[in-house]
């Protein structure tokens, strides 16, 4: 059975565009590509899921709240179900059909794309509190709770179990996490079921000083010491474990791109100090995304770029545009060029 790419869309550092590139890829993935596509939100600011959610809620022409989201369609539920089977020994009952949010992108022209799906995050979960929750909390019930003698792996393979036991990578051509800016439990369980991750990022000193830093966590910390402890396990793992997913090693770096460029800057000095490292030989890309206020303005109602052109030097559909080649190129995938390059300018 033909396997989903796995990308995890990744940066500790906050404020670089992370759901913004994660929102418009996947949209670009889907309308320049025709590829399938699912996003699950795992950041617990939930930015993504409100952007998913205007857009979903012009398609029923109903607004619908994330605090008024049933929690049962979160990507929350899922973490929470799996945390009861450690804890009571209850198996989790997902259905797909009622987690996922199917279709969800609409533009003003109520145009939607068929194939382009989410799993949300909440902040508002009062499912077993009296106040709300939101994935955070679930980080710390997950690092309190004791989850038998292998009680690290389990904590690192909530998302995998949950993958394995659904066949959901299966069911798309890309699953896109976007990720919280924090080297956290659940971070680790995307990346652990990732075949990529993707860095966006500011292009300045400190930013090219952070991504070194990220790329080292990732490669030398995380998952050599997960090799390290479980190899044995792993190695053992029979092929319908979920300990597949770590039988393929690391997750391979994407690549890097620049977001938030400010017209006239030149960062050819801080690109130049990220490829003196030879793991970052080849690995950044060229495409760049500009900033603009019209772009807030239009991501902010839950519109992709592809949908609302902005006329400008660089503009932001081109940007992602030549991005989304990018990662077709690097992830082996078919690539319609003669559709893709006629929708590219065509907004929908």
């Amino acid at each position: 059975m033909k396997k989903s790419k796995i990308i995890s869309i990744i940066n500790y550092k906050g404020g670089v565009a992370k759901t913004t590139s994660a929102f418009n890829i996947a949209v670009g993935l889907n309308y320049l590509n025709n590829n399938k596509v699912l996003l699950i939100d795992l950041d617990p600011q939930c930015s993504l899921s409100v952007l998913c959610l205007k857009s979903y809620s012009r398609k029923i022409g109903n607004d619908i709240k994330l605090e008024k989201f049933n929690c049962k369609n979160t990507i929350n539920s899922v973490i929470h179900d799996y945390l009861l089977e450690t804890r009571l020994r209850i198996s989790p009952n997902i259905d797909l059909n009622t987690l996922i949010l199917k279709d969800f992108y609409c533009t003003n022209s109520n145009t939607i794309l068929k194939n382009l799906d989410v799993i949300p995050s909440t902040m508002f979960d009062t499912s077993d509190s009296s106040y709300p929750k939101g994935l955070d909390d679930l980080e710390i019930e997950i690092a309190m709770q004791q989850m038998g003698e292998d009680t690290l792996l389990n904590r690192l393979t909530i998302l995998a179990k949950f993958f394995k036991d659904t066949a959901l990578d299966e069911k798309y051509d890309f699953i896109i996490f976007d990720c919280p800016p924090a080297n956290n439990i659940i971070t680790q369980n995307a990346l652990i079921v990732s075949d990529y991750y993707l860095i966006p990022t500011i292009m300045d000193e400190m930013s090219s000083s952070g991504t070194s830093h990220l790329y080292n966590l990732i490669n030398q910390t995380i998952f050599k010491n997960i090799f390290n402890k479980y190899s044995t396990l792993i190695s053992s793992s029979d092929e319908c474990s979920y300990l597949n997913y770590l039988k393929k090693g690391y997750p391979k770096l994407l690549g890097i791109f620049e977001t938030l460029k400010i017209p006239g800057s030149n960062s050819s000095e801080t690109k130049n100090m990220l490829l003196s490292k030879v793991y970052f030989k080849n690995k950044i890309f060229e495409n760049e995304i500009y900033s603009y206020i019209d772009a807030a303005r239009i991501t902010g109602k839950g519109l992709s770029f592809f949908s609302k052109h902005i006329s400008r030097d660089n503009p932001p559909h081109i940007s992602y545009g030549g991005l989304i080649k990018n990662i077709l190129r690097v992830t082996s995938s078919k690539i319609n060029l003669k559709q893709f390059n006629a929708n590219i300018n065509i907004p929908f």
